[in-house]
This record gives structure tokens, C-alpha cells and sequence, in this order.
């Protein structure tokens, strides 16, 4: 049994001596008589020491425990408080037995024949009770001393270590079996247990001194090597062993950690009742000449830049294996901080990972995790010198206890490796860069046992947990190792090379760029009600998304007056309420074919800074195990001149919690019922665009929209006008112009006017024109002269009326100043221009070329009287037949023509007299006819009657 082995990476190994000693002499001894309950064993004296303090030295080492003994009635010496049954070792952490250093015999060779002279490992005596048959040491109390051998036994596939203790007593060969164990609750310490211990009649267990041998193949040790299967009997001794000459006992490397080993035993007549004791060897010296020389390779499974990957990484820790030097030190800590770019990816977790808890993995319990098969991410290979093979086992991604990527606690990782009947439990912390996503790897306190080789392999394919540098060239894993010894850590490169292709091929100086947009209605109708979906994609190997600016088509709008639009603090939090609620929100984010998809929601919401609107895109960040809370990105809403809407998102999140997030995708489905409704124009349009990347790329972006059906939209607009019927040359003449339509109709798409030549425009007022260049940068810094009049309008798309003055506008000589209409309300501001032209016989026409594609229910311009009157008069306007020609066309292409009369109203009182006599006199003339068509009636009935 290979000692050193078992008690340093898997727990089994031959503990000191004494435990050995103790286990032996506890196999051999007991009485078959069971005699009434008494008080528990007392251990008199128990001891565990090597030959050598040499921290790693391979040394002999001896142990020794003894009971307190009592008479019975007879006269016999017996052990004091019962029968020894079961007796149990916990050696000290990093003495180990090299079992595969030592040739094996087999359990059957041994109860049968005696092993050969080459497998044994240890030699001591026992000391027991009198027996009537003449064998053994008689000593002065009666009690007799016995020789006894110790031997490396082969194992099954479910047991670790076995021994076996031999023991030539009163002519008959004693055998027990030891098993060596190790458990979790012990750090995996290594447990020797010698259970149910046989009782030859009379015959009862007082003490025994039992040392295994450093070297068991050393020619010191000859005269004491059994001869059993050379002579048949079990006392001849004196032969030599063939065996190769290396360790068997190593001890341990760590000059900081007192070695106890611990004692138990209970008897036949109690079993539960167990007595304890405990032995402090002294501590080992010479720490600073232990060897320790860890080497750390990672390798990923592709070399493709960006790509996710699985990925191998091999420590190992060559063994010193000179049977006269010492041995390497063992592991305590490992630290390993992979290159920078080999990040978390989200893909992971777009193929139901989950998380194993800690009450699933029990990494304090013997009994093998029961992890879900959907957190194992990796395999783990575990060679160790105290095994005949491997041992082989998962890695699994553990729950996080946390969110935060710098405590170890989020990012967990559970080990799990089994074989010969042992079960290792190991848990890990990855630290992520919260900025940057770098991952370092911790395991710490690691069992003090000997390894040659871990291999852990992650996952590999399109849900592996890792993902390559984006970036070509090399890529270097840094890791610090740190010896149980108290030496200085060993430190370690590896390196690998990464490719744009995974076959050489240099990356570009930039990665490419060219991402898509799509727009879609459900319903095609023009003018319906329909949700909406807007998406805006990049390849796989592209520059993450970064910020998104759309500018959608005209005509293509929401109801907000039909929503409880959030305020800006809660849209900002991610807290809407539900009745804010427009839309449902994917996000995909992740390198491969197969990334990560998370839904969302969008709010509407009041904007800052100058916008009147915003989405609060609401996208929890849930993958697998984790809940990181809300990912909140604000998308301001800008209401453009033509009715169209611009959207302007806040820069996408490129890391939350130290992982990068590579966002593939965004798609936003405006759902909520009755909000988003088509334009009313069948024209092709288009949403077009800029996205930019998060390395700073932009790029434009164009989707085609066209609806149909238009020809079966009404356009039946009211449109009126009157104006003030007195007028003076000071004060100009007014004009009122009404105009609205029905729910459902088309939106108007453009007007045109002629005034009467009666109601010319006014020089003065035009000359009082803004100039292009003030009312562009701040129509509040014009004249007060050139605004000529208030303009209302209401919309069922907003909850408030828009209104604002309207101006005269200089364009230099480039054309006649135009009256521009200037409405706000709701946050939103709308300039409308209407160009004015004045013909060579003084008629002034104003045409309104590009009305927004926005359903309006009803709207108001007054161009008022005044000092700056937009409007002159000719002659008087109360004797006048004033008309307007009008042409009115709808967004569906539908002409409206018609010759609109002008009411006049305020008119002299003269005329106003006159009217009401013409009223009176129509009135007189209707009384009499009915009093005449009354007497005619009235006769008639007198002749029917006579």
C-alpha cells in the first residue's frame, strides 16, 4: 500500500505506524466469552511517531497503544472494561503509504498460503492473554508477546487500501483485514478501520507495538521479513525481497501542521460506547528542501478567435520517487487567472443549464452528489501514485450565493471525482472582472495528498461555458501555486494562439460590422390597428451591438393617449407599472450558433433631456443558476416635422456582472391592443437608421414598409373659414381658418389656398419676417412682428391639445416668407411651414406641401387683426361674396377640391338693420299666408255641412 498516495489526493493511505500497529493488533485479539457491561475501555498509553522529522522523508515509523488491565475472579490478566471490537485510525494530514510502490499479494494467497517475502510492509508484536497451547513469548505476568507481519493485500474495484495483519499465536495464524478509507468530514485524512475483530477463546488484546518499513524492499529489514511461503511455517524469518527499491511511508510535507493521529475503539459488550485518544508527533523539520515543480497547460478545443469553446487544462506534480530523498510537497492552493478575452459566454445557458445546490453536491457528506445532469459542465481525471488507476468524475457549475463576481461566491464550481469505493468532493471560486470579464480560478485548501496529473476539460460545442479571445495571436494563462511546505509559490505560463479561422488565418484590423434591420406590421391594412415588430441583428464573429438609432416611417404611430404613460424615475428604475405596458422585448446575446435568448418588456414612459417619450426596456438578466436583475435600456423617442418618430437608444450593455454580454439581437413587438396603428399613405417607405458597434463602428441601416389597401380609407375633411367683417388700414383684416375629420378617414397629406383678392397679404408685416437663421436657432429671439397668429390642434394620438403662434419666416430672396405654424404640447413640438406666393395681380396663395401623416380630429388657425396683421383688406368686406379655392389631398391620394366661402362676421349695424328687416317683412308675409290658407280651410268645412 502506497501510503503517501492515500492520504495526500485520495483518502487512502497507512497512516503512521501506530495507526497501522493499532489496527493489526486490534484484528487479532478477543475473547469469545461475553462478559456482563462494564465501564469503557481505558487506553494507557498510545503513541505514533517516525524514525525521521524530515518533512516528505520516507522514513519508518512506529506506533503503539496499550489498555489497562485488571484480574479476574480466576486470577487472569484482561483488559479493563470489555472486549476490543472495532478499532479506528485517523491519521495525520500528508502521511502516506505508496501502495503501488510495493508489490501486492492477493486475499486469497493470503488467508490460505502466506504471502511472499516482497509484499510485506511491516513487522511488530501483540501482546495477549495466556492461552493453554505452548506458543508465544511467555512474559513474567503470564501474559504473552507474539510477532506479527503486516502486507500490501491487492484490492477490488470498490476498496482503496487493503492490509493485511498476520500473526503466529498459539500455533494458530491470526488474520484480520484493515481497509484504509478516507472521508469528507475529515478533510479525507486517511481512516484505517479494523472492524469486528475475531476472538479466539481465551485469548484478549492488551497492547501492541507495530512499525511499517520506509523502504520495505531494504535489505535492513530481512531478518525480520517473513519466510512463510519459502519454509510453510509462520515463524521462520530472514529472507530477502526482489522488489524494486522505492517508498512505501512518506511523511508529510507541511512543517506548520502538528501530525495527530487519532484512536478509537469500542467493545463487544457496548458497542456504541467508544473510548478516544490522540497522539502529536513532533513536527516535521527541513520544509525549505521539499521539491515541488507544478506545471499548468490550457488548451482550448478550437482556436477559432470569438468562438465558444471547450477547454483542457492539465496540472501536474512530478513525484519524487527516490527512496532516500523527499518527497514533493503537496498542493494546498491554486490560483489560475486565464488570458484576457477568455470570457463567460452567455450561450451557456440557452440550452437549459442549470445550477447544482450545495445541498445537492453535499461536499461534507461520503454519499456521491446528486447534481442535476443539466449543471455538469466538464469531466475531471485525477492520477494519483497511491492508485492502481485514475480516478475519473464531473464538474459541475455550482448555485451562486451571490451576484457579485469579485467574491468567488458567484461563480462556483463543484468537483466530483470517484473510484476504488472513495468519493472527493472539491469546490471552487472563479473571481470575474467586473469590467473587463477576466476570470481567475481558485481552489483552495485542497486535501493534503499526492497527485500526479488533474485534467479538467470544460464542455465544449455551442453551449460551452468558455468563449475564445476575440482577438488573433497569443493568449497566456498565469497560475501561482502554493505548497503545503511553507515555501515560496511556484508560478507557471501557458500559452496558446488563437486564429481567425482556427487554421492560421489572421484576424482583421477591425472585425466586420453589417448589421440588419427588419420591420413588420401584423396587419397590413393602412390605417389600422396593428402591433408592430422591430428587430436589429448581427452576424456570429461581428462587433457586439452597441446603440441604436432608427428613425421609423411616417404615419407609423402609437396611441398615447391610451396609455398611463411612467414617469421618468420609474422608467429610468425599471419599476412601470403594468398599465404603461406597450410591448414585448427578445434580447440575444452570445457567441455561436446557438446564443442566449431573453425576453423582456417595454414601457412608455415620459423622456428627459428634451424628448417628450421613451421605452423603458425592461430585459431581466436571467441564464441558467443566475438572476442578475433588471437590465434597464432607455430608448428616448423624438417626434419628428413629418409625423415620423425617431428612436434613440442608450448605449447596450456590454458586461453586467463580469459577463460580457456580445448582444446578437433585439427585437421589440409593440402588442399592447389599440396602440400602434398604420400609416395611411400606400407609398413605399422605409425605416432607416445608424447603429453603431460597442467598439465604435457605425453603420447604417434600411428596412423597406409598405401597407396597402388605402383606396378603401374615407377622406371627407371639413374645412372652413371666416373672417372679421370690419376692417381698417391700421388694424388689417383677420382670418379663421377650422379644419377636422372623422375617426378612420385617411390623414391629410397636403393643402393649398387662394386668397380673395379682397384679403391681400400685408407688406408691412411680411417685411417684419424672422430670419431663417434666428427662428431655426430660437424662434422666441424673433421679432414679435412676424408672429401673425395661434394655432390649435388635437390629435386622439396625444391626451393634450398641441398650440403655438404662427410665423412669418425670411428666407432671404430665395422665395416669399413662409408662415410657419409652430405646435407644442405633450412635451412634443411640431414645426408646420406653408409657403407663400404672391401673383403679379396681388392674389397671395399658401400651400401646406408636407402635413404629417397624423390623424387629426380638429384644428384652428387664427391669423387675428392688428398692427402686424398677416392680412390686408380691400374695399369692404361686408358687401362682399368672399371665396377661397381649395385644394385638399388625403395621404391615400384622394383630391379634394372645392371653392370655400368665407364667412364674414362683425358687420356694420346698418347692415345688420336691414337684414332684420328683410327678416321681418319675410315673417309678415309667412303669417298672412297661413291665415289665409286657415279661412280657406274654414269654409270649405261650413258647405260640407249645409
Amino acid at each position: 500500500m502506497n501510503i503517501k498516495s492515500m492520504s495526500k489526493l485520495h483518502p487512502f493511505a497507512v497512516r503512521y505506524l501506530a495507526t497501522l500497529a493499532v489496527s493489526l493488533i486490534a484484528a487479532l485479539v478477543c475473547m469469545t466469552s461475553t462478559p456482563p457491561a462494564r465501564a469503557a475501555l481505558t487506553i494507557t498509553e498510545f503513541t505514533a511517531s517516525t524514525a525521521s522529522t524530515v518533512a516528505g522523508a520516507h522514513s519508518d515509523g512506529t506506533a503503539s497503544f496499550s489498555f489497562q488491565t485488571t484480574l479476574d475472579p480466576g486470577g487472569s490478566v484482561g483488559p479493563a472494561g470489555g472486549l476490543p471490537n472495532d478499532i479506528t485510525f485517523v491519521l495525520p494530514p500528508g502521511l502516506v503509504g505508496i501502495a503501488q510502490n510495493v508489490p501486492q499479494c492477493t486475499v486469497s494467497t493470503f488467508r490460505a498460503l502466506g504471502c511472499p517475502a516482497d509484499t510485506q510492509i511491516g513487522t511488530g508484536t501483540i501482546r495477549t492473554t495466556s492461552n493453554p497451547a505452548p506458543s508465544g513469548e511467555v512474559l513474567p505476568d503470564q501474559t504473552r508477546r507474539f510477532a506479527a507481519q503486516l502486507y500490501n493485500l491487492a484490492t477490488s474495484p470498490d476498496q482503496a487500501v487493503m492490509i493485511g495483519l498476520q500473526v503466529d499465536a498459539f500455533a494458530v495464524k491470526g488474520q484480520q483485514l484493515i481497509t484504509a478509507t478516507a472521508h469528507a468530514a475529515d478533510g479525507y485524512a486517511v481512516t484505517l478501520s479494523a472492524p469486528e475483530i475475531p476472538r479466539p477463546e481465551g485469548v484478549t488484546l492488551l497492547d501492541s507495538t507495530l512499525t511499517l518499513w520506509a523502504v520495505p524492499s531494504d535489505p535492513s529489514h530481512n531478518a525480520q521479513r517473513s519466510c512463510v511461503q519459502f519454509t510453510g511455517q509462520f515463524n521462520q524469518f530472514g529472507c530477502a525481497s526482489d522488489a524494486p527499491r522505492l517508498p512505501f511511508v512518506e511523511n508529510p510535507t507541511s512543517c506548520s501542521e502538528v501530525p495527530v493521529t487519532s484512536f478509537s475503539v469500542n467493545t463487544y459488550e457496548e458497542p456504541d460506547v467508544f473510548t478516544d485518544a490522540s497522539f502529536a508527533a513532533p513536527l516535521p523539520t527541513d520544509c525549505g528542501t521539499v521539491p515541488f515543480a507544478p506545471v499548468l497547460s490550457l488548451a482550448p478545443d478550437s482556436t477559432q478567435a470569438g468562438a465558444p469553446t471547450g477547454f483542457g487544462a492539465d496540472l501536474s506534480i512530478p513525484q519524487n520517487n527516490d527512496p532516500y530523498g523527499q518527497g514533493s510537497s503537496e498542493l494546498r492552493d491554486t490560483v489560475v487567472t486565464l488570458p484576457p478575452g477568455l470570457v463567460i459566454s452567455p450561450s451557456a445557458a440557452s440550452n437549459g443549464l442549470e445550477g447544482c445546490s450545495d445541498e445537492q453536491f453535499a461536499a461534507k457528506s461520503d454519499a456521491p452528489a446528486v447534481c442535476p445532469a443539466a449543471s455538469q459542465i466538464g469531466t475531471v481525471e485525477v492520477v494519483t501514485p497511491l492508485l492502481s488507476a485514475p480516478l475519473m468524475g464531473k464538474l459541475y457549475l455550482g448555485v451562486p450565493l451571490n451576484n457579485d463576481p469579485a467574491s468567488g461566491e458567484m461563480f462556483r464550481i463543484f468537483v466530483e471525482f470517484k473510484g476504488f469505493g472513495q468519493d472527493v468532493k472539491l469546490v471552487s471560486g472563479v473571481v470575474a472582472d467586473p469590467v473587463t470579464g477576466q476570470l481567475t480560478g481558485r481552489f483552495l485548501n485542497l486535501p493534503e495528498l499526492p497527485f500526479n496529473d488533474v485534467r479538467l476539460h470544460f464542455n465544449g460545442g455551442q453551449n460551452a461555458t468558455l468563449v475564445n479571445p476575440s482577438t488573433c495571436g497569443p493568449n497566456t494563462t498565469t497560475s501561482v501555486f502554493t505548497p503545503y511546505s511553507g515555501n515560496a509559490a511556484a508560478t507557471n505560463s501557458s500559452t496558446f494562439l488563437t486564429s481567425y479561422d482556427g487554421n492560421g488565418a489572421s484576424c482583421p484590423g477591425t472585425l466586420p460590422f453589417t448589421p440588419a434591420a427588419g420591420i413588420s406590421p401584423a396587419s397590413g391594412q393602412a390605417g389600422a390597428l396593428s402591433p408592430l415588430t422591430v428587430s436589429f441583428s448581427r452576424g456570429d464573429g461581428m462587433q457586439p451591438l452597441g446603440q441604436i438609432t432608427t428613425r421609423l416611417p411616417a404615419g407609423l404611430l402609437g396611441n398615447v393617449s391610451s396609455v398611463a404613460v411612467c414617469g421618468a424615475a420609474d422608467a429610468a428604475a425599471g419599476s412601470c407599472p403594468a398599465a404603461s405596458r406597450v410591448g414585448s422585448v427578445s434580447a440575444t446575446a452570445g457567441p455561436g450558433s446557438d446564443p442566449l435568448t431573453v425576453p423582456g418588456t417595454a414601457y412608455l414612459a415620459y423622456g428627459t433631456g428634451g424628448y417628450p417619450f421613451a421605452l423603458s426596456v425592461v430585459v431581466p438578466a436571467v441564464a441558467g443558476p443566475y438572476d442578475l436583475g433588471n437590465v434597464v435600456v432607455l430608448v428616448n423617442i423624438q417626434v419628428n416635422n413629418d409625423g415620423s418618430l425617431t428612436a434613440i437608444s442608450n448605449p447596450l450593455p456590454s458586461i453586467i456582472d463580469g459577463v460580457p454580454l456580445d448582444v446578437r439581437a433585439v427585437t421589440l413587438t409593440f402588442d399592447r391592443p389599440g396602440f400602434t396603428f398604420n400609416p395611411t399613405n400606400c407609398g413605399p417607405l422605409s425605416m432607416s437608421g445608424q447603429i453603431t458597434s460597442l467598439g465604435g463602428t457605425p453603420a447604417a441601416i434600411s428596412a423597406p414598409f409598405q401597407v396597402s389597401g388605402c383606396n378603401a380609407l374615407p377622406f371627407k375633411p371639413s374645412f372652413t373659414v371666416d373672417t372679421q367683417g370690419a376692417t381698417s388700414r391700421a388694424a388689417g383684416a383677420s382670418l379663421t381658418v377650422r379644419y377636422s375629420q372623422q375617426p378612420g378617414e385617411a390623414a391629410t397629406h397636403s393643402l393649398r389656398v387662394e386668397l380673395p383678392k379682397q384679403l391681400p397679404s400685408r407688406l408691412t408685416t411680411l417685411q417684419k419676417a424672422c430670419p431663417e437663421s434666428v427662428f431655426f436657432a430660437n424662434p422666441a429671439a424673433c421679432d414679435p412682428g412676424s408672429v401673425v397668429g395661434m394655432a390649435v390642434a388635437h390629435t386622439p394620438v396625444l391626451a393634450s391639445a398641441l398650440s403655438g403662434p404662427a410665423y412669418f419666416v425670411s428666407h432671404g430672396g430665395a422665395k416669399f416668407p413662409e408662415l410657419i405654424i409652430v405646435l407644442q404640447g405633450e412635451g412634443v413640438t411640431i414645426e408646420l411651414p406653408g409657403e407663400t406666393f404672391i401673383s403679379k395681380t396681388g392674389i397671395t396663395s399658401s400651400t401646406f406641401p408636407a402635413i404629417p401623416d397624423v390623424p387629426i380630429s380638429g384644428f384652428q388657425l387664427t391669423l387675428p387683426e392688428g398692427f402686424h396683421s398677416a392680412l390686408a383688406a380691400n374695399g369692404t368686406l361686408c358687401k362682399s361674396k368672399l371665396l377661397m379655392p381649395t385644394t385638399i389631398t388625403g395621404q391615400n391620394g384622394v383630391l379634394v377640391k372645392q371653392a370655400t366661402r368665407i364667412g364674414v362676421t362683425g358687420c356694420t349695424k346698418a347692415k345688420q338693420a336691414k337684414k332684420k328687416k328683410k327678416t321681418k317683412q319675410k315673417a309678415k308675409k309667412a303669417r298672412a299666408a297661413r291665415a289665409h290658407k286657415a279661412s280657406g280651410r274654414h269654409a270649405g268645412q261650413g258647405r260640407g255641412t249645409s
